[in-house]
């Protein structure tokens, strides 16, 4: 019998049980006090340019620059100079303001 078959025998056999809760699971997904600000203002970049009617490849290009060297500007792998100037400028094309945190 193929994989697939006994994936879907094993399907069937579980229909009409009932589903026991997993209580060791948690929730993958963060609040927004528990997420990173800078992976926040990364996704908020990309969502603005997008409603700009542009994307963040297409952005990235017309600035010279590589997508993974923004991504590492706003994750912290890259933390120079440089990178500061390149998350201040894609926060102000994409019309991104940081929250203060206190």
């Amino acid at each position: 019998m193929k994989p697939y078959s006994e994936l879907l025998l094993f399907c069937i056999g579980q229909l009409g049980k009932k589903a026991q809760p997993d209580t060791t699971m948690t929730s993958p997904l963060k609040t927004d006090e528990q997420q990173d600000p800078m992976e926040v203002a990364y996704r908020n970049i990309k969502g603005n340019l997008i409603i700009q009617g542009t994307s963040l490849a297409k952005w990235c290009r017309e600035n010279g620059t590589d997508i993974q060297n923004l991504r590492h500007a706003f994750k912290g792998k890259w933390n120079g100079p440089r990178a500061k100037k390149l998350r201040e400028k894609a926060l102000s094309d994409a019309g991104v303001v940081l929250e203060e945190t206190t």
